[in-house]
């Protein structure tokens, strides 16, 4: 059985959280890649509700931003796969200047993904942070 079988499986894939990669840019500091991914669910949320209103008002330089800020964040906590597919998006945009419903639903699935998976990263991160502590 394929781990690829669904369009839907190969997006949860492209959310995953490369935690070697968040701690190398963390200066491997568990400290600084937990407030990292705190910093990222408080922001993206923001990011996508700013989005979707923008997208609604054809508000072209604000949805420029906002997917901008999106490949960004994903690129933070190292969801490279993530970003990619938001730079895409992006790209697409760049050039239509017209985002879609299917696009917009795209990035509300990576972000609930990525937001489902910066949960059991910050739990290893506590563990890892528990366990220094105790040395």
């Amino acid at each position: 059985m394929s781990t690829r079988s669904t369009r839907s499986e190969s997006k949860v894939e492209s959310t995953v959280i490369e935690i070697d990669d968040l701690l190398s840019r963390s200066a491997g500091r568990p400290q600084i890649a937990a407030k990292v991914l705190q910093s990222f669910l408080s922001i993206s949320r923001n990011c996508l509700e700013q989005l979707l209103e923008s997208q609604e008002k054809n508000e072209v330089l604000f949805i420029e931003k906002n997917l901008h800020t999106l490949k960004g964040l994903f690129l933070e906590i190292g969801a490279k796969n993530a970003a990619e597919r938001v730079r895409a998006i992006e790209q697409d945009f760049g050039k239509s200047k017209s985002l879609s419903d299917a696009s917009t639903q795209e990035i509300s699935s990576l972000l609930a993904s990525a937001i489902a998976q910066v949960e059991i990263v910050s739990s290893d991160l506590a563990q890892r942070l528990s366990g220094a502590g105790s040395h």
